[in-house]
């Protein structure tokens, strides 16, 4: 048997609990890892509560968690892009909160040593919803980028791409972040009244295009600010899709992306901030506490012996067992307002409409960005 970290009812975190779980075993074209992290996201807190259940029901016990990192020990017939002792980060479909899982080969590519377990457990969905928004506005040489909540998960990495693609980026965060910005090479601007006039104030050239990862009055004002909603995009307000005529950027996941994620942090070129390590018994300590005290600062709790065998420290994962990461969320006060579709407690989009994917029992087929992100197709 292997372990699992899964919910049986919807609630407040303390509905998780660990089970045991059939071994899994790859077929042809799939790998086993031993997952040494996993990523806690916002959609993992806005499905446990029960948020989406009018367009994705969990079917309990249901497990969580759509990125990880870890060590591949089985191999299934036909693969020749993996082998067992590999170090790996992928991504998969609510399964990751384990202790082994099987994915397609196709879903995961090779962790070198300089990206920490904890860092890499994370990476893939705040950083290829990041990668594929951004593709898909058309982000490079020449734009002035706007985007909102730009100290978050998502945020924050849209910020470095968007520079590393030549673009120059103007970030909305709460004071107390905007330091964190102009450490990633963005020109930081408050939240509140005034935001357009704040803008213009710090990009006098006007901006081009936008990313609105938060919602609410975001998004109207990103269309004042661009002349028009042609290249102005959210992943937080799938309403304003259809009543401003805005974008919703996504696209599907793809190894490629995640490579590629994977060698800008390894030149030095993306920085990945982690705010907690907690092993997968304790999973809903993270689940739990969605905003952190700084944006990009790590947060740990008492050393106890956890349940799942292994050691950590802050900063980094050792651990013969599974630990769960959260990236950040931004600090309060960057969640000013609840708008509709907005999920308050997790700080990105709940969903207000549109068509759940299928909630099978094979959990680690891969679906699209948007499918994690507000449960919509």
């Amino acid at each position: 048997m292997s372990r699992a970290i899964a919910f049986s009812s919807y609630g407040d975190p303390d509905v998780l609990h660990l089970i045991d779980v059939p071994e899994p075993h790859p077929g042809t074209g799939e790998v086993r890892v031993h997952v040494r992290a996993a990523g806690v996201q916002p959609f993992d807190c806005a499905f446990r509560r029960g948020d989406l259940q009018r367009l994705l029901a969990a079917r309990f016990p249901q497990m969580l968690g759509n990125d990880f990192a870890g060590v591949v020990d089985e191999v299934g017939d036909g693969v020749t892009t993996a082998s067992a002792g590999d170090h790996v980060v992928g991504f998969c479909t609510r399964a990751a909160y384990a202790e082994h899982l099987v994915v397609p080969a196709a879903q995961v590519v090779a962790r070198p040593p300089s990206l920490p377990w904890d860092a890499a457990g994370g990476l893939s969905a705040s950083g290829q919803t990041a990668y594929s928004a951004l593709r898909d506005l058309g982000v490079g040489p020449g734009d002035t980028l706007l985007v909102h909540a730009a100290a978050g998960g998502v945020g924050s990495v849209a910020v470095q791409l968007a520079r590393e693609w030549g673009a120059q980026v103007i970030g909305t965060a709460s004071e107390p972040n905007h330091d964190f910005l102009r450490s990633l090479g963005a020109r930081p601007v408050s939240y509140g009244p005034g935001l357009a006039e704040r803008v213009r104030a710090v990009a006098p050239e006007g901006i081009t295009v936008a990313l609105d990862c938060i919602g609410g009055e975001a998004v109207p004002i990103s269309i004042e600010l661009a002349g028009g909603p042609e290249r102005v995009g959210t992943i937080a307000d799938r309403g304003a899709v259809a009543t401003y005529g805005v974008r919703r950027p996504g696209g599907e996941r793809s190894a490629q992306n995640l490579a590629e994620l994977v060698r800008l942090h390894t030149a030095g070129r993306l920085r990945l901030t982690v705010q907690a390590a907690i092993p997968l018994a304790r999973a809903a300590m993270p689940t739990a506490r969605s905003r952190p005290a700084t944006s990009g600062a790590r947060w740990s709790s008492s050393p106890e012996p956890p349940a799942v065998a292994g050691a950590w420290r802050e900063g980094s994962v050792e651990a013969d067992g599974p630990v769960v990461v959260q990236h950040p969320a931004g600090v309060v006060g960057d969640l000013p307002r609840v708008a509709v579709g907005v999920d308050e407690d997790a700080g990105v989009a709940a969903p207000d409409g549109g068509r759940a994917p299928s909630a099978d029992r094979r959990p680690c087929v891969g679906r699209s960005l948007q499918d994690l992100v507000d449960g919509g197709r």
